[in-house]
């Protein structure tokens, strides 16, 4: 069975939008971390830290209907919700992959 993280990992050059349908592109995964790029400005984020997802999946969060305010309000991150929560999603619905 796969992993969170390996599902994750998996998403690496795909684009996928946010709850509110904002794309952004997974530019790259790695042991550590996520990089995305917005669409809306094509510039890198800072990288999004293993850990929070790893934070998510162990508070329950890590399913297909999670929300961004679900993240925030776990505490798991304050300014990236939306992508950790389009991650999840992605990362999780099986049909992602197919």
């Amino acid at each position: 069975m796969e992993t969170l993280w390996e599902r994750v990992r998996a998403l690496k050059g795909r684009t996928l939008p946010t709850v509110s349908g904002q794309e952004f592109h997974v530019e790259d995964v790695d042991e550590r971390y996520v990089r995305v790029v917005p669409r809306s400005s094509g510039t890198p984020r800072s990288p999004i830290p293993r850990w929070r997802f790893e934070r998510a999946e162990a508070l329950g969060l890590a399913r297909t209907g999670v929300t961004p305010s679900e993240i925030r309000k776990a505490g798991v991150s304050e300014f990236d919700p939306a992508y950790i929560a389009a991650i999840l999603r992605a990362a999780i619905d099986r049909e992602a992959f197919e």
